[in-house]
């Protein structure tokens, strides 16, 4: 029998917030395309969102969050709520999981000097960060997807 998990829950700061950026959003599209994000929205008010439409709720969130609008129409208050629900979705968890592992690498650089540091474009939006000391370098690839450990060299 296949796993049922519960709806993702939303608080009333995040849910009114939510509801702002998907009527936006919305307005923006051609008729047919809204109707992708009237589901999201009656989840969004009903203060749910299960796992079906977390997709939808993470572009809107991304949306909104990558491109500034969040803080600007919503404050710094509802920009920190709809960081949080964020963090709750599945691309949000993935991300924080990046983050632990390549601070798990840099652990290895505590107490050191360091030497060098070398940002360098990969495509766009994703660089490499070379980070090195007298007897350690680590390399990160960081991108839209996170931060993720390219490699960690010990002398």
């Amino acid at each position: 029998m296949p796993e049922i998990s519960a709806p993702l829950a939303l608080d009333a700061a995040q849910s009114e917030a939510v509801l702002v950026e998907i009527e936006a959003l919305s307005a923006s599209l051609p008729e047919e395309a809204r109707a992708r994000y009237a589901e999201l929205a009656r989840a969004v008010a009903a203060g749910g969102v299960d796992e079906d439409l977390l997709p939808r709720l993470t572009e809107v969130l991304d949306l909104s969050l990558g491109t500034g609008r969040a803080r600007r129409v919503h404050g710094a208050e509802g920009e920190q709520a709809l960081l949080r629900l964020f963090r709750q979705t599945p691309r949000g968890v993935a991300l924080a999981r990046t983050v632990e592992g390549a601070n798990r690498a840099l652990e290895a650089l505590s107490g050191q000097v360091i030497q060098g540091l070398t940002f360098t474009p990969r495509a766009p939006g994703a660089f490499r960060l070379e980070i090195a000391t007298g007897t350690c370098q680590v390399t990160l690839e960081i991108d839209r997807s996170g931060v993720t450990v390219d490699s960690v060299g010990v002398e």
